[in-house]
């Protein structure tokens, strides 16, 4: 073996640890993301739900068309369906119990209907 061949060998080994060094560390930051976004995701769903059962956010009390807007966007968190399906359903429950004069075929619970049903067709 000469020494071209030893360089030339040197530099592929050199090459291959690279390649491996910037795989393992995008393999580690897309980790890290995937936990941030599931984090993010998990804030995002429980300000949904308070937002929804209050009837007001951070801006004051809530129009109904943002309560519509707020049950419909609970379709895209599929991995928490049961608890949104369970939840709804109470939340549909208290509010027919705290208001009596509460229609059941009001708009609110039209939505809450087609979410439950939008998310028992979802894979879970």
């Amino acid at each position: 073996m000469t020494l071209n061949d030893l360089a030339s060998w040197a530099t592929i080994g050199a090459f291959l640890i690279s390649i491996i060094s910037i795989a393992f560390s995008a393999r580690r930051y897309l980790a890290i993301r995937g936990k941030e976004l599931a984090s993010e995701r998990f804030v995002t769903y429980h300000d949904l739900i308070k937002a929804i059962s209050k009837g007001e956010d951070q801006d004051g009390q809530l129009k109904m068309v943002s309560q519509l807007a707020y049950i419909y966007e609970l379709r895209n968190f599929p991995e928490y369906a049961s608890l949104t399906k369970s939840t709804l359903l109470k939340l549909s429950e208290e509010w027919q119990t705290n208001n009596p004069e509460w229609k059941k075929d009001s708009a609110l619970n039209q939505a809450i209907d087609e979410t439950i049903i939008a998310l028992g067709e979802s894979k879970t």
